[in-house]
């Protein structure tokens, strides 16, 4: 490309053009630039817009960030593969075959080595075909890819998988390229960490549900400030009611005990919020579905710089220990009775 400046030359009086000076200058580097400026330009702004448009949606929110990643840097396929147990699995695709293999053993693969070594730059790897992995990564041949491009992906602090691009030709990435791989591959491991722990939390959940059930015990957290109640699934059914019943209505929970308790209940809460007592109640509480049940109502305040700002504590179902304790009783009274009536029997 070439830039012409030109310039006319008059006579004396200015009236009669005489000449005419031209100047030809070569842009075409300079527009190469301005247009790759360009170009990165609007790469970056895709890449922000698609970071702030993810949603709760992990799962989607990876794959999109794939797919934008093999777009913006003209892939031919794109994987996110996270090592388990010795197992590689594709959890995010781009533009795979439909017969591509989404698990495999990670033993041959050029992830599996780079989640092994821990790899902190970014790897090319060029003529595929001429590596050893032809031989171990049955995708590299059957899909005749010629260069691999791929960046560690990092998950709760781990080396767990790889955001890798393939191509069918060879291919050297430039630094803004890079640049953007590693944006991509970060926001990836942010989501799949997010991924991980809620993952965690639904499993910790699900074993505290069932030892819940199991013990009769419920939970419950109570905040100062907000004057705002929690509970637990197993505090609902103790309760008697659905997982949709809102324990801040006014008057409850102490509403659920029998009258006699009821007073009891809430002097024992007004201390523990204002002075800091704790307690250890048996109470008698009466269900939704008109039943009533003994339980042991515990509550312990929270400092925090001196300062009550929570009520913890568990409502535990005792009617069967409370049952057999009056049985005993029970059983107790009748055989003194029966020891006086034979007493008197035999003074007789």
């Amino acid at each position: 490309i070439i830039l012409w400046n030109s310039a006319s030359i008059y006579d004396s009086q200015g009236k009669v053009m005489i000449s005419t000076i031209a100047q030809g200058q070569n842009i075409t580097e300079r527009k190469r630039a301005e247009e790759m400026l360009k170009y990165n330009s609007n790469r970056m702004v895709k890449l922000s817009e698609s970071l702030s448009s993810m949603g709760p949606d992990y799962d989607l929110n990876i794959n999109q960030l794939i797919a934008l990643c093999g777009e913006l840097l003209s892939a031919r396929c794109a994987l996110y593969n996270r090592l388990e147990n010795d197992i590689l699995y594709s959890v995010g695709q781009w533009q795979t075959p439909p017969c591509f293999k989404s698990k495999d053993v990670a033993a041959g693969h050029i992830c599996y080595d780079m989640i092994s070594d821990n790899k902190k730059e970014i790897v090319l790897i060029n003529n595929l075909s001429k590596t050893s992995y032809v031989d171990t990564d049955p995708f590299i041949k059957s899909f005749a890819l010629q260069t691999y491009l791929g960046k560690v992906v990092m998950s709760e602090g781990k080396p767990n998988g790889t955001l890798c691009l393939f191509y069918q030709s060879d291919y050297q990435p430039n630094d803004e390229d890079k640049r953007i791989l590693g944006i991509i591959a970060s926001a990836i491991g942010n989501e799949d960490t997010r991924k991980q722990l809620t993952l965690a939390l639904l499993k910790s959940e699900r074993i505290l549900n069932k030892t819940e059930m199991i013990s009769k015990i419920g939970g419950w957290e109570y905040d100062v400030s907000t004057k705002f109640i929690t509970w637990t699934n197993e505090a609902y059914r103790i309760y008697g009611v659905k997982k949709d019943f809102d324990p801040n209505q006014p008057g409850h929970p102490t509403d659920f005990f029998v009258e006699a308790d009821q007073k009891v209940m809430e002097q024992a809460f007004l201390n523990a919020v204002n002075r800091g007592e704790p307690y250890d109640l048996d109470l008698r509480c009466k269900t939704k579905n008109g039943s009533q049940k003994w339980v042991r109502m515990i509550g312990s305040p929270v400092f925090d710089d001196g300062k009550i700002t929570k009520l913890v504590g568990n409502i535990v179902d005792i009617t069967e220990r409370r049952t057999n304790e009056e049985a005993l009783l029970a059983s107790e009274a009748k055989l003194k009775e029966i020891n006086k009536t034979k007493d008197k029997f035999f003074s007789i």
